[in-house]
């Protein structure tokens, strides 16, 4: 019978605060032509391909943006 090992404490807090890292180091490097299509790629890896992002309607990008066209429509702007 296999199991599953348990992870160490707090290693799902690790996990997730390297994510949100991660995604802000790409919105960070957006602008830099030399690293834009890495950090692209590792922002979009973060997302499910049927994510689903709700921005409030009163903000200038509010509405709903789903799946990875929506992300890049989101991550714009």
């Amino acid at each position: 019978m296999e199991h599953d090992m348990p992870q160490p404490p707090n290693q799902g807090i690790q996990d997730n605060l390297a994510t949100v890292r991660a995604m802000f180091a790409a919105v960070a490097a957006r602008g830099d032509p030399t690293q834009a299509a890495e950090r692209w790629a590792a922002y979009v890896s973060r997302y499910d391909e049927n994510a689903v992002i709700h921005e409030a309607p009163s903000l200038p990008y509010g509405g709903e943006y789903t799946g990875i066209s929506g992300i890049a429509a989101h991550a714009q702007g």
